[in-house]
């Protein structure tokens, strides 16, 4: 055990006594610098805040223990203090007072460390939403408000200190570092502390990110989200009359073509790996803030993500694994999405903001993307909503081939092998002209086995079968039409639910079975637009 592992060790068991809470009191210090705030709130959201929801949510110390649609992320946002930014840009006459009420109330209920309440990601969140909005939460309030409000800020602000200096691991350290970097030039203008915590940020950018700039989770949320995390601190810094570090804009270099590549047609990010919806806006607005001018990345071999352009047709498909310190993460592997022109037409299930451990758990399942499924197993072990089992897919290749504008990109994952002794290997094509989209899964090994392959359809996609059941006529929009062949069985048209829109709506998915008999097994399928 090293060092820094042991320290950690020590506060973490610390923690749990009254003590430790006498170990973060200090002197009431007054902020001397303000901070910019890059990404102000939503004013229809500020001003559709339902204050009794919040009261309740600001007042848990634990997940709510319900079957109702609240879960885990509608408290978590709540002591994130993610609605302040919204409640700031409503302009209401009142938004002050409550937001002042609201504060002082979160700060009565949780006035020590608790596991929930002061858990690591939402601590440095609810730190940096305090220090951002500090002016329009401190105007006009009482002398009692502001010690209680500067008194907690401190408090929070060295245990954050304390989980940066001895467990700065895992795949938050953008965030804790940004937090560390307001507070230190929020309170203190320049510091002696600016110059290390700046030093960790660096090291935590290469261990929280591939070669490629893909972040760590493989999740394009909170890949936009680590941008965002450095753009405030690129803009704080500047804001203090320091110039930002190279080594940040370069950072800010290698991740943004990255977050292009996430987005299909309509701008917006796609469902992977438990991304949360995103409207093309805001994404729009984080690339124009990076300012970084260039196209997309279309091959990321170590975050996994392989990309196909072509005419008004883009594809994008899963060949990640997910990573070492990456558990909560969809088991999705070799499933695909595209869109023509800005219309959606093949997805994923995606995964609801507010939904039941039961929900979230099938969403993050194989069968919730659009790929390729044996007896109803997933390719990895999930278990519980956030996490993953010994059994996964531990080995992908992939390789990627471009002749005169067509592109073609094969991929083999494992995930199988241990089960059923079955490698699934999946091979796509895309024409030059955007207009043609062919596939293969291959099976070798094992056999005895049977499965589907699911391709999840856009809800504003209709589909119908025709020639005898044979193919499937797709509809998007008024004109544009899509035939899909297989050389399978015939194909069914099933249920499904779709969540890339911020509320579940119906749709429908295509089905089509398939016996592996063994040693190998082709399916091929296709969609091709219709002229």
């Amino acid at each position: 055990m090293t060092k820094m592992s042991w320290a950690g060790g020590i506060i973490r068991l610390l923690l749990r006594f009254r003590v430790y809470d006498l170990t973060l009191r200090s002197r009431l210090r007054e902020p001397k610098q303000n901070l910019p705030i890059l990404f102000p709130g939503d004013a229809e959201r500020g001003r559709a805040i339902r204050v009794g929801d919040l009261i309740r949510l600001l007042r848990e110390r634990g997940p709510v223990q319900t079957n109702v649609p609240v879960d885990l992320d509608q408290a978590r946002s709540a002591q994130r203090f993610d609605w302040l930014a919204d409640l700031h840009a409503s302009e209401m006459e009142t938004a002050e007072t409550v937001a002042r009420e609201l504060t002082a109330l979160w700060i009565d209920a949780h006035p020590a460390w608790h596991d929930f309440s002061w858990a690591d990601h939402l601590i440095v969140d609810r730190l940096a939403n305090w220090m951002l909005y500090a002016p329009f939460l401190l105007r006009g309030g009482d002398e009692i408000f502001r010690e209680a409000f500067l008194d907690s800020m401190h408090r929070q602000a060295r245990h954050v200190r304390r989980l940066n200096r001895f467990s700065m691991t895992g795949l938050d350290g953008f965030g804790r570092a940004r937090s560390e970097i307001f507070y230190e030039i929020m309170f203190a203008g320049e510091s002696r502390h600016l110059d290390d915590i700046l030093s960790r940020l660096a090291r935590q950018i290469m261990d929280e990110t591939f070669p490629d700039g893909g972040h760590r989770s493989r999740n394009p949320s909170r890949h936009m989200a680590a941008i965002g995390n450095l753009l405030d601190v690129h803009s704080t810094l500047t804001v203090a009359g320091r110039d930002p570090p190279p080594w940040l804009q370069a950072a800010l270099a290698r991740m943004t073509p990255v977050l292009k590549m996430f987005c299909l047609g309509d701008g917006g990010l796609c469902g992977i790996n438990g991304s949360l919806p995103t409207a093309p806006a805001e994404v729009e607005r984080m690339l124009a803030l990076a300012g970084v001018r260039t196209r997309a990345v279309v091959n990321a071999p170590h975050s996994g993500f392989q990309r196909l352009p072509a005419g008004q047709t883009v594809v994008l498909l899963d060949c990640g694994i997910a990573d070492r310190i990456n558990d909560n993460e969809s088991a999705g592997i070799l499933a695909f999405q595209f869109s023509s022109g800005r219309r959606k037409i093949v997805v994923n299930c995606g995964l609801p903001r507010l939904a039941t451990p039961e929900v979230r758990t099938v969403c993050r399942g194989s069968a919730a993307h659009s790929t390729l499924i044996l007896a109803e197993t997933n390719s990895s072990e999930l278990i519980g909503v956030e996490s993953m089992g010994q059994r996964r897919a531990k080995r992908v290749d992939c390789m990627r081939q471009e002749i005169d504008r067509n592109i073609l990109v094969e991929s083999e994952q494992d995930g199988y092998l241990e089960l059923f002794g079955v490698l699934h290997r999946r091979a796509l094509y895309l024409s030059p002209d955007g207009t043609d989209i062919r596939g293969e899964d291959r099976l070798t090994g094992g056999g005895g086995v049977g499965g589907v392959i699911r391709f999840h359809l856009h809800p504003d996609v209709g589909a119908s079968l025709v020639e005898g059941g044979r193919s499937v006529l797709l509809r998007s929009g008024k004109t544009e039409g899509w035939r899909f062949q297989t050389s399978a069985d015939r194909p069914a048209l099933e249920d499904s639910i779709y969540f890339g829109d911020g509320v579940p709506r119906h749709c429908c998915q295509i089905v089509v079975s398939f016996a592996h008999e063994g040693p190998s097994t082709l399916l091929k399928w296709r969609f091709a637009r219709e002229r």
